[in-house]
């Protein structure tokens, strides 16, 4: 013999006593660069980071996915590989202004 739990037909959201959503229900504040729109994935990630870390992370992280992306270079190891993921690294580390380049050049 099966027992039903009888549900409620809309389950409202858990309330504190002054009326607010509760804490556990707020988004926590995302970590931003620049305007970037980063994958939510990137964006946890890149939450558990320093923040005097956060722009060599990214820059890797963009680098990696521009070569998978634009160039089809996927194999860390090949020389064209790494000379590019070097200039392209180097030139955020230089000029945080150059992750919008990248971006762009994965929207289009």
């Amino acid at each position: 013999m099966v027992n039903k739990i009888d549900k409620p037909s809309s389950v409202s959201p858990v309330r504190s006593s002054t009326g607010r959503a509760a804490k556990s229900q707020l988004a926590a504040p995302q970590p931003t660069v620049g305007s970037l729109e980063l994958p939510t994935q990137w964006r946890l990630e890149l939450a558990a980071i320093p923040p005097e870390q956060r722009l060599p992370w990214l820059a890797m992280r963009l680098t990696k996915h521009v070569l998978a992306e634009k160039f089809s270079l996927v194999d860390d190891t090949a020389p064209e590989y790494v000379r590019l993921s070097r200039r392209i690294c180097q030139a955020i580390l230089e000029n945080p202004k150059e992750i919008s380049r990248l971006q762009k050049l994965l929207q289009s």
